[in-house]
């Protein structure tokens, strides 16, 4: 399981003008916690699949990958 903070994944969507794409970690997520911890909790295979979704945004948009630290939630 992961666990990635909603204000992070919301960020990088706003960053990359890809806003459905919190949309997507919501739906796929076990948990989205908006309440106190603001955490999206998903399973390492969802996770795989919405960083491959973002590969694919990325590469069709030609927007820049960032440094190893900024890319894959």
């Amino acid at each position: 399981m992961k666990t990635i903070k909603i204000h992070a994944i919301q960020a990088r969507a706003e960053r990359l003008h890809q806003p459905e794409m919190v949309e997507v970690y919501e739906d796929m997520s076990e948990v989205w916690d908006t309440t106190v911890n603001g955490v999206c909790i998903m399973t390492d295979e969802n996770h795989s699949t919405v960083n491959e979704l973002w590969n694919e945004t990325l590469i069709a948009t030609g927007a820049p990958r960032g440094c190893s630290n900024c890319r894959g939630l």
